[in-house]
Protein backbone atom coordinates (compact mmCIF):
# COMPACT_ATOMS: atom_id res chain seq x y z
CA UNK A 1 0.00 0.00 0.00
CA UNK A 2 1.25 3.29 -0.94
CA UNK A 3 1.97 5.66 2.39
CA UNK A 4 1.21 9.09 1.96
CA UNK A 5 1.82 10.12 5.19
CA UNK A 6 5.67 11.35 4.87
CA UNK A 7 4.38 13.14 2.19
CA UNK A 8 4.65 17.27 3.01
CA UNK A 9 3.27 19.32 -0.02
CA UNK A 10 2.57 22.69 1.47
CA UNK A 11 6.46 22.97 2.54
CA UNK A 12 6.91 22.72 -0.67
CA UNK A 13 4.61 25.00 -2.33
CA UNK A 14 6.91 28.25 -1.99
CA UNK A 15 9.76 26.79 -3.29
CA UNK A 16 7.47 25.56 -6.47
CA UNK A 17 5.76 28.95 -6.72
CA UNK A 18 9.27 30.62 -7.12
CA UNK A 19 10.45 27.78 -10.04
CA UNK A 20 7.41 28.62 -11.68
CA UNK A 21 7.75 32.19 -11.78
CA UNK A 22 11.33 31.74 -12.81
CA UNK A 23 10.27 29.24 -15.58
CA UNK A 24 7.85 32.19 -16.90
CA UNK A 25 9.99 34.86 -16.76
CA UNK A 26 12.94 32.62 -18.98
CA UNK A 27 9.74 31.82 -21.17
CA UNK A 28 8.81 35.03 -21.57
CA UNK A 29 12.45 36.44 -22.19
CA UNK A 30 13.95 34.42 -24.70
CA UNK A 31 11.08 35.36 -27.25
CA UNK A 32 7.91 37.47 -26.39
CA UNK A 33 6.27 36.97 -29.49
CA UNK A 34 6.51 33.03 -29.26
CA UNK A 35 5.29 33.48 -25.75
CA UNK A 36 2.52 35.31 -26.72
CA UNK A 37 1.37 32.92 -29.80
CA UNK A 38 1.66 29.73 -27.61
CA UNK A 39 -0.24 31.27 -24.55
CA UNK A 40 -2.89 32.45 -27.04
CA UNK A 41 -3.39 28.69 -28.79
CA UNK A 42 -3.33 27.06 -25.45
CA UNK A 43 -6.25 29.48 -24.40
CA UNK A 44 -8.04 28.42 -27.77
CA UNK A 45 -7.23 24.36 -26.62
CA UNK A 46 -8.80 24.91 -23.40
CA UNK A 47 -12.18 26.72 -25.69
CA UNK A 48 -12.26 23.57 -27.97
CA UNK A 49 -13.65 21.05 -25.94
CA UNK A 50 -17.33 23.60 -25.18
CA UNK A 51 -16.59 24.07 -29.09
CA UNK A 52 -16.89 20.45 -29.94
CA UNK A 53 -20.24 20.02 -27.37
CA UNK A 54 -21.95 23.18 -28.93
CA UNK A 55 -20.87 21.41 -32.67
CA UNK A 56 -22.54 18.32 -31.46
CA UNK A 57 -25.78 19.66 -30.16
CA UNK A 58 -26.10 21.58 -33.66
CA UNK A 59 -25.17 18.30 -35.45
CA UNK A 60 -27.54 15.91 -33.46
CA UNK A 61 -30.20 19.11 -33.22
CA UNK A 62 -30.28 19.15 -37.00
CA UNK A 63 -30.23 15.43 -37.61
CA UNK A 64 -33.46 15.78 -35.67
CA UNK A 65 -35.25 18.45 -37.59
CA UNK A 66 -34.50 16.95 -41.08
CA UNK A 67 -35.34 12.97 -41.44
CA UNK A 68 -33.23 13.19 -44.98
CA UNK A 69 -29.76 11.99 -44.52
CA UNK A 70 -28.57 14.53 -47.68
CA UNK A 71 -29.59 17.47 -46.01
CA UNK A 72 -27.93 16.57 -42.77
CA UNK A 73 -24.71 16.12 -44.00
CA UNK A 74 -24.68 18.83 -46.04
CA UNK A 75 -25.45 21.67 -42.92
CA UNK A 76 -24.78 20.27 -39.45
CA UNK A 77 -22.64 17.49 -39.97
CA UNK A 78 -20.42 19.34 -42.22
CA UNK A 79 -20.12 22.02 -39.10
CA UNK A 80 -19.18 19.21 -37.15
CA UNK A 81 -16.55 17.73 -39.16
Amino acid sequence: MLDLSNLNLSSKLPERWRNLKLACRIFWASNPKSARIVLMLTMLEGLLPLALVHATQYAVNGYNDTPEFSAWLGGPALVYI
